[in-house]
């Protein structure tokens, strides 16, 4: 078994793996360490924002909100604010290419965790990514 130091690791080699090579390197790295990593490790939600994040990244939009939903999960259960504004940020995303209607409740849920969170700077990211990559108008967000 892997202590949470050495998963951390491993995973940062994969998301520099992720930039370099092709992006199934990455994901088989990723992968390994959600098979080896404990639930209980506070690493955990950030290995799920990663491989939903290489999954979207590839286009497979299920894998993605799978991997969302359980660091949400995660999150939720151990009471951990932090991280849960990029979590739904991505489930939002992976959400709206399935052509999902409930993506913008999950983006409206990552903005009020930037906010609860004082991640202003944060929170204009996502609203610029929403528009420049995905044509998501901010008004809409700020709307509902």
């Amino acid at each position: 078994t892997y202590n949470s130091t050495e998963i951390r690791i491993l995973m940062n080699i994969a998301l520099v793996l992720r930039k370099l090579e092709p992006k199934e390197k990455s994901l088989e790295i990723m992968k390994f360490c959600m098979g080896e990593i404990d639930t209980s490790y506070k690493i955990y939600s950030k290995l799920c924002y990663n491989l939903s994040g290489i999954y979207l990244l590839m286009q497979k939009y299920e894998k993605s909100l799978k991997y969302s939903i359980l660091g949400i999960e995660y999150c939720l259960e151990k009471r951990e604010l932090n991280g849960l504004n990029l979590l739904y940020y991505i489930k939002g995303i992976a959400e709206y290419n399935l052509s999902y209607i409930e993506f913008m409740e999950s983006l409206n849920k990552s903005l009020a965790f930037c906010e609860i969170l004082g991640q202003d700077n944060l929170k204009k990211v996502i609203i610029d990514n929403c528009k420049e990559f995905y044509d998501i108008e901010i008004d809409t967000l700020k709307n509902h």
